[in-house]
């Protein structure tokens, strides 16, 4: 905390989604993006204009997921993606999938655990 101090910056509890600010021209790929942390920072990046990957291993969760962010912003520029970060092949078939769609990615939010690597 003496760092943050020392530099004149403090923290506060009063900092919300809100203080996030616009995101349009970004690309942001958001793992484990189907339910929790993951879940509400995809939505509060698309409700900000950010084109919003939700990486996840189960597509109907991710599909029932986007559903959600769509009822509460409709024109949320969001989509699902697979990625199931305990398969190499999958971690591979995601990245030529994003680079054959994408030029750039400007935020990767890993918000899924993995207990197993491969």
């Amino acid at each position: 905390m003496k760092d943050v101090e020392r530099t004149g910056k403090h923290m506060s509890a009063d900092w919300t989604t809100d203080n996030i600010l616009e995101l349009a021209d970004r690309i942001i790929i958001v793992t484990g993006a189907n339910s929790g942390l993951g879940y509400e920072a995809a939505k509060e990046f698309a409700r900000r204009g950010a084109r919003t990957i939700l990486a996840c291993r189960d597509m109907d969760r991710a599909q029932s997921a986007l559903a959600r962010i769509r009822t509460e912003i409709p024109d949320a520029p969001a989509e699902i993606m697979q990625l199931n970060l305990a398969s190499l092949k999958s971690v591979h078939r995601f990245a030529e999938a994003f680079v054959s769609k994408y030029d750039h990615l400007d935020v990767l939010l890993n918000n899924a655990g993995v207990m197993f690597v491969p």
